[in-house]
């Protein structure tokens, strides 16, 4: 920060905590120049020099709240013995004035083997489903999901009435190594994500070869966020960061960035989240 390499930037990409803010954020405004934090999201620091592209937490469920509120959908809560609290502090506030139901799902250890509770209770009504499972343990949420697909696809050979349904996933599943994700796929599981990489589309294989023949290994998130980075703000020096980029949509790779202010601070917030849908046909939609 003392270089005078430093004192000349146009641009300001970092640091990646925000611990390390303060000190960036005095030299920025004094020298009036933009800062982008790629990965952290904000809360301790305030400036109108300052673009957060990562997505702000309260803004994550808007693109399914109105699914929720849908007074034609039957919402059914599944619970388990180990409840992922900080999940169920998300969804619960969602679901005010919503009706909705509690499940209990148990699984017992027999003698002869585990026996699981049958799932096919939670589709009686005939209405469209939604199943949200507040479950923090990985064989749980495995166990739930494998139930109920297996649950509706015995009610259809029955020739029962068989609603359709969806799933509101947790995005800490795709920390879990051990999950069966083709249930994803059978469930039509959402998730919604700060960023999503669809690695058979032509836009990512062509970055991930030209990434890979680069540095000798596959991108990450936070590669592609890197990449986002540069391409979205270094042209926006230009122009787009004097209007404070706001009332603009921007995308390079596959993740959109809405920029707005935000209201508690002078930061330029990102508000978009990726809503991610996996599809019975096996494709992945993302919004």
């Amino acid at each position: 920060m003392r270089s005078s390499e430093f004192l000349r930037a146009n641009l300001i990409v970092g640091p990646i905590y925000e611990r390390e803010l303060a000190s960036v954020l005095r030299v920025a405004e004094q020298q009036s120049i933009p800062v982008v934090s790629p990965l952290a999201n904000i809360t301790t620091k305030s400036s109108d020099a300052l673009f957060q592209m990562a997505s702000i937490p309260q803004t994550k469920y808007d693109k399914v709240v109105e699914s929720l509120a849908d007074t034609t959908k039957r919402i059914t809560l599944i619970y388990t013995t180990k409840i992922d609290t900080d999940f169920e502090k998300e969804i619960l506030p969602l679901l005010k004035g919503v009706n909705y139901t509690k499940y209990k799902y148990e699984y017992v250890r027999g003698k002869d083997g585990g026996t699981s509770t049958d799932l096919a209770p939670i589709f009686i009504g005939g209405a469209d489903n939604i199943f949200v499972i507040m479950s923090s343990n990985e064989i749980e949420v495995d166990r739930i999901l494998a139930g109920i697909a297996s649950a509706h696809i015995n009610m259809k050979s029955r020739g029962q009435n068989t609603p359709n349904y969806a799933i509101l996933g947790n995005a800490r599943w795709n920390r879990f190594k051990n999950i069966d994700r083709t249930m994803f796929f059978k469930n039509n599981v959402t998730f919604l994500s700060t960023y999503h990489a669809k690695r058979d589309v032509a836009l990512i294989q062509n970055f991930d070869r030209s990434y890979i023949n680069e540095f000798g290994s596959l991108p990450t998130l936070f590669s592609y966020r890197g990449y986002d980075a540069a391409m979205i703000f270094i042209p926006a020096m230009y122009g787009d960061i004097e209007y404070d980029m706001e009332n603009k949509r921007y995308k390079s790779l596959q993740t959109t960035y809405i920029f707005e202010k935000d209201g508690e601070s002078k930061n330029h917030v990102n508000k978009n989240w990726s809503k991610i849908t996996y599809n019975q046909d096996y494709t992945i939609t993302v919004e």
